[in-house]
């Protein structure tokens, strides 16, 4: 018999918020999934991680931004992780990420997706 997983779902997102849909597709599938009931995680990593910048941002890209989705996404109950790696190398402070999303250790982020049952990744 399968262990039971702790997490429903999590959605991994490597790439940044811009230039693709990526970001604005992982966002669009927490949300769902939180609608749904899920336990849900969005795990943010490498370029990821800019999209809980505050005030990011959308530029020439065409695409909308997305800060106020993500905060949508924290106040639903989708749990949000920064690796932590990530957010040191991309240049950002503890001051521009949402207080209420996490930063946590490689190790830490690995061990939450042994714990999802299913795992996006984008």
């Amino acid at each position: 018999m399968a262990e039971p997983k702790d997490i429903d779902l999590c959605i991994v997102l490597s790439r940044p918020p811009y230039g693709d849909v990526e970001a604005a597709e992982a966002l669009r599938h927490a949300m769902g999934a939180v609608g749904e009931e899920l336990s849900t995680v969005l795990l943010l990593l490498s370029g990821g991680v800019m999209l809980a910048k505050k005030g990011q941002e959308a530029g020439q890209s065409g695409l909308t931004g997305l800060e106020e989705t993500l905060r949508d996404c924290l106040d639903m109950g989708v749990e949000v992780l920064l690796e932590e790696a990530s957010v040191k190398s991309w240049g950002l402070s503890r001051d521009e990420l949402p207080q209420s999303a996490r930063l946590v250790s490689t190790q830490e982020a690995a061990q939450g997706l042994k714990k999802a049952g299913k795992t996006f990744i984008f």
